[in-house]
């Protein structure tokens, strides 16, 4: 399994560029750490985008983003499909 590290811009890392860990959803290749689990996401949700269906937060949801200031991470479900 490939390790999971939160971005500079919040979101997990969904992509690689160049081997290096990168965000697909915004570019970003500043990785800030490596994550695993619910590892600094304790007792947070996480909120679907596109249906607001709510879980508890873990950096492995697909297009995971850690909203440390809001009341909700956010993640997409697959409610409207994969592709």
């Amino acid at each position: 399994m490939t390790a999971i590290y939160m971005m500079a811009c919040g979101h997990a890392s969904n992509a690689t560029c160049g081997g290096a860990p990168a965000c697909a959803i915004c570019g970003c290749t500043t990785p800030v750490r490596a994550v695993s689990g619910t590892e600094g996401l304790e007792g947070r949700s996480a909120r679907c985008s596109e249906c607001g269906k709510e879980i508890g937060s873990r950096w492995e949801l697909a297009f995971f983003e850690h909203l440390p200031e809001m009341p909700f991470d956010r993640f997409y479900c697959g409610c409207r499909g994969w592709d």
